[in-house]
């Protein structure tokens, strides 16, 4: 059994974010992939500040984001690109 992941800390300027681990109760209610989604997704992972993530810059919770996903899925992304042009 593996011991849960703490709490993760980005820093953008003097600004201090501390993020919580994702887990699957916060991807049941996600419905789109749009900004409005991910600041929900944001509100519910960021511990402190809180009531942050609608004030932050679209790098800064892009960031927060790619931290969230590396912690949980690891640093690699794959994917099979296809393309409907040349099929």
């Amino acid at each position: 059994m593996s011991l849960p992941l703490p709490a993760a800390e980005v820093v953008f300027g003097d600004l201090r974010v501390r993020v919580r681990p994702l887990c699957g109760y916060d991807e049941l209610p996600l419905a789109a992939e749009d900004t409005l989604t991910s600041i929900a997704l944001l509100d519910a992972l960021i511990e402190e500040p809180e009531g942050v993530a609608d004030a932050l810059t679209t790098p800064e919770r892009d960031r927060l984001l790619a931290e969230v996903w590396r912690r949980t899925y690891g640093p690699r992304v794959q994917s099979s690109p296809h393309c409907a042009a040349c099929d």
